[in-house]
């Protein structure tokens, strides 16, 4: 689902230029410098230091590969950081230097509590002799112009960074490497990957990199035929959203109490798009070790796929992307790394959980997606799969979340950045993202009850569209199924305690915890799909285990 997107941008006081941002009054350039001024005041208040000096400890706890451009540009800031009146809130400070603003027709929007008004901000403003920031484009430094992009949802590429061979798998861990698909053996061999089925049945090397090969001692049979053979091997697709990619954002970025920046490849994070796959409930196969980022348990369909059947092993894709919809359906299914001819069956998941609904938008009932289009837009990727699933494939559709449960369970619990003192709340911060036009969904974050029922009669809808597909539509390659949606299905049926499930920082998504209990409903949803869906439980996975140890790895 499209998220806030407020990444920690600490290099910059004010004064970021994003080349079309969404939003009013600033947009996301606005926010961030709202934020992140939010949360350098408040360090420095916990560290009681100025302004200038909180932003040089925050610029120390960033990768060396920006840390001393960050000092350079601190040095230009020196004269407006160093005596920062009081008076100034973080919205203040970013309306006063410019990077917000009031726009035409439009309210004043703040995230802090501001008890001026706008004539005496006018005034304030003249006071402190407002002036204008050195001229830096941010977005053209190293590293920072990735962080831009993501700020603006145009990271659009499904496939590999590093794929040397363009079979659609990579042995590079991120950018949508094996943290989003199985890990290609052998990157500089196009017949080489994994979820095929196996060449010349893997007597002399692996070539679908499950870890199984060789021969049978005495025998011309190859391990692949006697272990794999008839356990009817598939694989796991998944197209879906920012749920899907397990968004997170850690709130040691956003905690004034609990700042911190350890041990972060910051590299990483940002080739994953601030997303943890290899965490999550779709495609998660890495243990969390300590890490204050990440917390919790980790349990994928996966993993549960792969223990079924160990000759599973490496198959997964998980073609999720934030703030995807039914409209980008098609794009995703153009990703998807699976040839008719050679490769094993695959249970493609598609799930495109909130976006047709959720929008950042004032008029956000006109921006939901039509159900006439909505039909289209999935039937055109159901044609598309149609051409590239092999036979005896299985699609399964999840229907939308009904999430109008978010506000009244978080809008009077303290958020993060107004953990010092007391002073913003889930309710403030929806207020905020819907005054700034730049929130993650205007329809069921509001206080408007009337109209977040509308949003979920809207995706209630939708998901009808889904399931008249599924029992009604018929394709050459794979058996259409539907599925409830599984956060509504906790929320509702479970009667799961809303704020532990919702991450701290955008209260919107699944947190670590909830990982573990969406793959639980999932996969129980699954189980009582048909059988050929998930396919036989191989006899064969413990001599597997004796044989292979771990495959090879992930």
């Amino acid at each position: 689902m499209n998220r806030l997107h407020i990444f920690v941008l600490l290099v910059v006081g004010s004064g970021v230029s994003f080349v079309h941002a969404r939003g009013v009054n600033g947009g996301m350039s606005c926010a961030v410098c709202t934020v992140v001024t939010g949360v350098a005041m408040q360090v420095a208040e916990v560290h009681e230091e100025d302004l200038f000096n909180a932003t040089k400890r925050i610029c120390n706890f960033l990768p060396s590969r920006i840390k001393n451009p960050c000092f350079r540009i601190l040095s230009q800031l020196e004269p407006y950081l160093s005596n920062v009146s009081e008076k100034l809130t973080p919205d203040l400070f970013c309306m006063v230097y410019g990077t917000c603003t009031i726009d035409k027709n439009e309210d004043m929007c703040h995230l802090f509590p501001v008890a001026l008004d706008k004539s005496e901000i006018d005034n304030f403003s003249k006071q402190e002799n407002r002036r204008e920031l050195p001229k830096i484009d941010f977005c053209k430094l190293p590293f920072v112009k990735d962080i831009c992009k993501i700020l603006n949802n145009s990271f659009i590429s499904l496939t590999p960074l590093e794929d040397y061979d363009g079979d659609g798998f990579s042995a590079m861990e991120t950018g949508r490497g094996f943290d989003w698909r199985g890990r290609d053996c052998v990157d500089n061999d196009p017949l080489i990957y994994p979820g095929r089925r196996p060449f010349t049945s893997d007597r002399y090397s692996d070539s679908n990199c499950n870890g199984i090969w060789g021969v049978k001692n005495n025998s011309f049979n190859s391990w692949e035929q006697v272990l794999c053979k008839k356990s009817e091997p598939r694989g796991l697709i998944y197209v879906g959203d920012s749920i899907g990619a397990h968004f997170h954002m850690p709130e040691v970025w956003i905690n004034p109490l609990k700042f911190t920046w350890p041990g972060l490849n910051a590299s990483s994070v940002i080739l994953d798009e601030i997303d943890w796959p290899q965490y999550g409930f779709v495609t998660g196969y890495k243990n969390i070790t300590k890490n204050v980022l990440v917390e919790g348990n980790v349990d994928s369909l996966y993993l549960r796929l792969r223990k079924r059947n160990r000759c599973n092993h490496r198959d997964y894709q998980n073609l999720s992307q934030n703030g995807a919809s039914s409209y980008e359906g098609s794009d995703h299914v153009n990703s998807v790394a699976r040839n008719q001819s050679t490769d094993n069956p695959a249970i493609l998941i598609y799930a495109m959980q909130g976006n047709d609904v959720c929008n950042n938008f004032k008029d956000t009932i006109n921006r939901m997606t039509p159900p006439l289009t909505f039909r289209r837009n999935i039937m055109k990727a159901l044609f598309l799969l149609d051409d590239k699933l092999p036979l005896n494939s299985h699609v399964i559709l999840v229907g939308l979340v009904q999430a109008d449960f978010i506000y009244p369970a978080m809008a009077e619990r303290l958020h993060p950045i107004g953990s010092l003192h007391a002073n913003v709340y889930y309710k403030d911060l929806y207020e905020w993202f819907n005054c700034m036009q730049i929130g993650p969904c205007t329809g069921w974050l509001n206080s408007n009850k009337t109209l977040r029922d509308i949003a979920s009669k809207r995706a209630k809808k939708l998901t009808r569209i889904l399931k008249d597909i599924a029992a009604n539509e018929k394709f050459q390659h794979f058996d259409v199924h539907f599925i409830d949606n599984p956060i509504t299905y906790l929320v509702r049926k479970k009667k799961v305690n809303i704020s532990e499930l919702l991450e701290s920082v955008d209260s919107l998504h699944p947190n670590q915890d909830a990982q573990v209990l969406l793959s639980d409903a999932v996969w129980d949803f699954l189980e009582k799909l048909p059988s050929a869906v998930l396919g036989p439980v191989n006899p064969h996975n413990e001599e597997i285990i004796q044989m292979f140890g771990e495959q090879g790895g992930h």
